[in-house]
């Protein structure tokens, strides 16, 4: 009968795919616990009790599919966490962090605003190292609070 369940739901098997696919999960061990630990539960009971669940469900993910307001109630709004931007993972401990300053002669002013330095600083630390202009260096990483600046090879 669980088999049946879980093919009239259309899945090939329980592993969740969303919150609301963990509850049904939840709720579904819950009603086969009940039979399994409890002897005045009969198997027409569990039937019953099966087939109700499985008609709530299907008319949920109907509503769901075919009502906007309802797909939003149950599943929510999703919510950009990273837009136009780039995510740096770092292992946990380490202290050199490299931050990409400059990349093929072009500042990258999200770096800066991270170390919280502006352009007029980048300029004054170019022309500290012997370069005319950005457009000299190939690669610019800070590390450690200091700007390491490589050249192009002429």
């Amino acid at each position: 009968m669980l088999n049946y369940t879980i093919n009239i739901m259309r899945k090939g098997n329980l592993a969740p795919s969303s919150a609301m696919d963990q509850v049904q999960n939840y709720v579904l061990g819950g009603i086969i616990g009940c039979v399994i630990y409890n002897d005045s539960v009969t198997i027409l009971q569990f039937v019953l009790v099966l087939i109700i669940w499985t008609l709530l469900v299907l008319i949920l993910k109907f509503l769901k599919e075919h009502n906007r307001y309802i797909k939003v109630l149950v599943n929510g709004n999703p919510l950009t966490l990273i837009q136009d931007g780039q995510l740096t993972i770092i292992e946990f401990g380490g202290e050199n962090i490299k931050y990409p300053i400059i990349v093929d002669g072009q500042s990258n002013f999200d770096v800066l605003e991270l170390i919280n330095k502006d352009e007029s600083w980048l300029e004054q630390e170019i022309i500290k190292q012997g370069y005319d202009r950005i457009n000299d260096v190939y690669l610019g990483e800070y590390l450690s609070g200091e700007l390491k600046l490589y050249g192009y090879q002429t």
